[in-house]
């Protein structure tokens, strides 16, 4: 019976993923253009997101999903506790796996982590931005209709418009 049940919850993750695909086959293509980003993830991404439809900003979605870095305050004290973890708790646990091959692929996340841990962070502190980067990474890629490019120098979106 255990096995019945394993086979038709495949089935059913295999039938979600092909409707994601069919449905918003131009996000779905993008999101996996990035490296560190599997067909799971970029599934769970459209599934919770909506395909991004409903967010003006990557923060927004950061915050959405239970990425965004946290800061309390009462008074004049301030202090920084980490995320906030109000979000998808099985996206953001797929986006913290996906972090560990993106510090081995992606180049920015790469220089990203390695810049943190040079910085004197702990292991999980950085894999969790470099999970917000990703996220971020997603974001933009969808939201501008273009494919990752590994080598890609920022640029100021105001600019381009003049």
């Amino acid at each position: 019976m255990i096995d019945s049940f394993e086979r038709a919850i495949i089935d059913l993750q295999q039938e979600v993923c092909q409707l994601c695909e069919a449905e918003y086959h131009e996000q779905y293509q993008r999101l996996l253009s990035i490296k560190g980003i599997s067909h799971k993830v970029a599934t769970a991404l459209i599934e919770t997101t909506n395909g991004f439809q409903a967010f003006e900003s990557a923060k927004a979605v950061a915050k959405f999903i239970g990425l965004a870095p946290t800061t309390f305050q009462s008074g004049k004290m301030s202090t920084h506790r980490g995320i906030c973890r109000t979000g998808d708790s099985h996206l953001r646990s797929l986006l913290y796996v996906a972090s560990w091959s993106a510090i081995r692929c992606n180049k920015a996340c790469r220089e990203f982590y390695q810049r943190l841990k040079a910085a004197g962070k702990p292991s999980k502190l950085a894999l969790i931005a470099v999970a917000n980067k990703l996220l971020r990474q997603a974001f933009a890629l969808v939201r501008f209709g273009e494919d990752f490019d590994d080598n890609y120098q920022p640029k100021f979106r105001s600019l381009a418009c003049i």
